[in-house]
């Protein structure tokens, strides 16, 4: 289970696509981030999180 709560896949190849809003995504990027170690972060200030469309097959 990930750190939001949500199951997490049990490899990469078994996500299925999902619609979610912008502000939603962002949103959970945002958490996620937010739940990692501060020993995994520290230092980090100064880093962009980009999060941008991407159409498929791309």
């Amino acid at each position: 289970m990930s750190r939001s709560g949500r199951p997490a896949p049990a490899s990469a190849h078994d996500w299925e696509m999902v619609e979610i809003s912008d502000d939603d995504f962002e949103r959970l990027v945002a958490e996620e981030f937010d739940g990692l170690p501060d020993d995994m972060v520290r230092g980090v200030e100064k880093v962009a999180i980009v999060v941008e469309n991407q159409l498929v097959g791309e």
